[in-house]
């Protein structure tokens, strides 16, 4: 007789050696819970819950507590795959899974989905990817975010890059470093040619008229796109712009909607903000309606989280298109898990379930 799936909780986080931001805020520690199930032939599979606070819209907290009622009666998978159509059923099975969960909890609706969706690749023999897309890529380049606080330090960090195989470059911008950002990519380009991919993101906090006075200037780099430029919304920019938490404000139905002239040019999915796996699926979809490429990225989480979000990357971002995905720093306390070597310039998805070592 099989016995029915078991769940438990793990928490686990520390200290960040060297503090991550962006624009708005720093991060000095991160911090989740890892979800795994199991059941029979020893079959074992994991999510993960770590809302980044002061971005995402629910608390580590509240999505314990949902956990740990979630897991005193854990669903049970249907027992027969409907392998003709494998994608819909998938996305069925993951969201009849978590409809326990509250919506207003994305990180443990993802936790859930991620664990399942492991479940279930397990169970067919298959990939996560393969439920998701029957050709998935077979690897996804990767996008480095560079860092540094000077065009010296970003040059340096965006030469090393290139040099290690990466063909894609991230950058912060703000409010007070378009000038020296602006001659830095000026520089890239002018080493590297059109062969590299520049991408910015400001996470909200330029004003409208941030690129007026050298506006030709940025349009003659060919930047992927500008990430969420503006605090307000449907501000037309002469740069290809990209929505990140814009997504947030609105369901994927909604974004048919976009107003001509604002559509823009990528939706930045993150699983851990937007609920999951069936979610991430969803705003892919409305992207492709509307001509925009939907790239596939994180939000400082565990090895868990960054192994479904490339695996996500596999069946969803269109082929040889950069992901938001690359080794952090915040990986580092997430200790003793690990991402097994697969992590690098590209990710090469996995024949069945996460390639990620140490787990309890």
């Amino acid at each position: 007789m099989t016995r029915r799936l078991t769940a438990k909780l793990y928490r686990y986080g520390s200290d960040i050696t060297a503090p991550i931001g962006n624009a708005n805020s720093t991060w000095t520690e991160r911090r989740g819970v890892l979800l795994r199930i199991e059941g029979d032939q020893g079959r074992r599979a994991y999510g993960e819950a770590s809302p980044l606070p002061g971005y995402s819209s629910d608390s580590l907290e509240d999505c314990v507590r949902a956990l740990e009622h979630w897991i005193e009666r854990v669903p049970e998978p249907e027992s027969t795959v409907d392998t003709v159509n494998n994608v819909e059923w998938t996305l069925g099975q993951l969201e009849k899974a978590s409809e326990n969960i509250p919506v207003e909890l994305p990180a443990a609706r993802c936790a859930v989905q991620v664990a399942m969706w492991s479940w279930l690749a397990q169970r067919q023999g298959l990939s996560p990817a393969d439920l998701l897309n029957p050709s998935p890529q077979a690897e996804v380049p990767l996008t480095r975010w560079v860092t540094g606080q000077n065009e010296k330090d970003w040059l340096h960090s965006a030469r090393q890059a290139l040099a290690s195989g990466y063909q894609s470059l991230k950058f912060k911008c703000g409010p007070d470093n378009l000038d020296p950002l602006l001659s830095t990519l000026s520089q890239l380009r002018a080493e590297f040619g059109i062969g590299i991919s520049l991408r910015l993101d400001a996470n909200r906090s330029l004003a409208p008229d941030a690129f007026d006075d050298n506006a030709s200037a940025w349009k003659d780099l060919g930047i992927d796109f500008l990430e969420e430029p503006f605090g307000v919304p449907n501000v037309r920019v002469e740069l290809p712009t990209a929505w990140d938490e814009s997504l947030r404000d609105q369901t994927a139905t909604e974004l048919a909607n976009t107003p001509t002239g604002t559509i823009p040019a990528a939706l930045v999915i993150k699983p851990m903000v937007l609920g999951g796996i069936t979610a991430s699926v969803a705003y892919a979809r409305a992207a492709r309606a509307i001509r925009a490429e939907p790239i596939v990225s994180h939000c400082l989480g565990g090895p868990v989280d960054m192994a479904a979000c490339c695996e996500l990357a596999c069946a969803l971002q269109t082929q040889g298109v950069p992901a938001g995905l690359d080794h952090h720093d915040a990986l580092e306390t997430w200790l003793p898990l690990r991402l097994s070597p697969s992590a690098g310039t590209v990710w090469q998805h996995s024949t069945a379930a996460w390639p990620v070592e140490n787990l309890p």
